[in-house]
């Protein structure tokens, strides 16, 4: 009796597509790690996440009877690190936002007059092996560097009271990025090539949408679909990559962007409510989680798991392989 087999190329595309689709893009599920720092601190954020998995962030504490500013911090393998505060402290304060995979550490320091002459004035600040370097513009009253890359370029928003702009910042350098058309929300990161994405508004519009900035030139990125309300850009990596979020009226979901073609997938979705900050290149979001007590925020790192489905997926197509192997050797014995 004679038995058909598979073409070839049945084979071969069946197992491709099961391989190739057991291994998702971004996970739908996550594994919730929540830092806890010290002084008893009731609020606490991570603002910037490295591929490797390093944390930064502040915490203070505002309770009817104790109030500490806000503390930057380093979270580490494993280990919590707060930033020092230059000077006498007291009123001063530092928020982390963005660290690169070298361990640089990009915020700003608000210091009162006893820390330096003049007004009390904020500071941008690279920390570097323990060590702050500060740097401002006069031309504008604020500056908030938000990500810097491994290259050491700082991106972020300088202030004044019509609009923030982009600015990078490189070995001592600042330099503003004019932007026509559009108010800048944030920029939340920036890879090898100088690429950076965040969240821009057009003037006069009523929501804001995910952007890139590369070569000069700002692009809204179009999220695919009906409805989408409203979009952020997250993480950008040196493949050009891009992870956010979108928003429609059924809610808010991640997206992955690679060069044009977009991913969708889902969110965390803790019990009591998060507010998310930041994504890295490897799919770990960060921000705070509430508690059942309002008055508790915690800090929080997501990281993906892999979901079931990818492995029944992946073992299945394995075994399309296998099969196929099997039948091509027994079939060639018998010639």
């Amino acid at each position: 009796m004679n038995v058909k087999r598979p073409s070839t190329a049945v084979f071969l595309v069946v197992s491709l597509l099961l391989v190739i689709g057991s291994v998702p893009v971004e996970a739908d599920s996550y594994q919730l790690t929540t830092l806890t720092p010290p002084d008893g601190a009731n609020i606490a954020e991570v603002n910037g996440l490295n591929n490797l998995g390093a944390a930064v962030g502040y915490y203070f504490t505002d309770t009817p009877t104790q109030l500490i500013y806000n503390q930057g911090f380093i979270y580490q393998n494993n280990q919590f690190y707060t930033l020092p505060l230059p000077g006498t402290g007291g009123t001063s304060e530092i928020e982390a936002f963005g660290i690169n995979d070298l361990g640089q550490v990009v915020g700003t320091y608000d210091h009162p007059v006893s820390v330096f002459p003049g007004p009390y004035v904020g500071f941008g600040f690279v920390y570097t092996n323990g060590n702050f370097a500060f740097f401002s513009d006069p031309n504008f009253e604020s500056i908030v560097p938000l990500a810097i890359n491994n290259l050491s370029t700082v991106v972020g928003l300088v202030g004044n009271p019509v609009a923030n702009q982009l600015f990078t910042y490189q070995a001592g350098s600042i330099s503003i990025i004019n932007t026509p058309g559009y108010l800048i929300d944030t920029a939340k990161s920036v890879n090898d090539s100088g690429q950076i994405v965040g969240t821009a508004c057009q003037y006069y519009a009523e929501y804001c949408f995910a952007y890139l900035y590369s070569n000069g030139v700002l692009t809204i990125l179009n999220v695919p679909g009906s409805g989408v309300i409203s979009s952020n850009a997250y993480s950008i990596d040196d493949s050009g990559n891009i992870r956010g979020t979108y928003t429609t009226a059924a809610g808010t979901f991640g997206f992955l962007d690679s060069g044009g073609v977009f991913t969708t997938f889902g969110l965390p979705q803790p019990p009591s409510g998060y507010i998310l900050e930041t994504m890295n290149s490897e799919g770990q979001i960060g921000g705070r989680v509430y508690t059942n007590n309002s008055d508790i925020q915690q800090a929080a790192i997501f990281t993906p798991t892999p979901e079931p489905r990818a492995s029944l997926l992946l073992g299945i197509g394995l075994s399309w392989l296998l099969a196929f192997a099997r039948l091509r050797k027994v079939s060639g014995s018998r010639r």
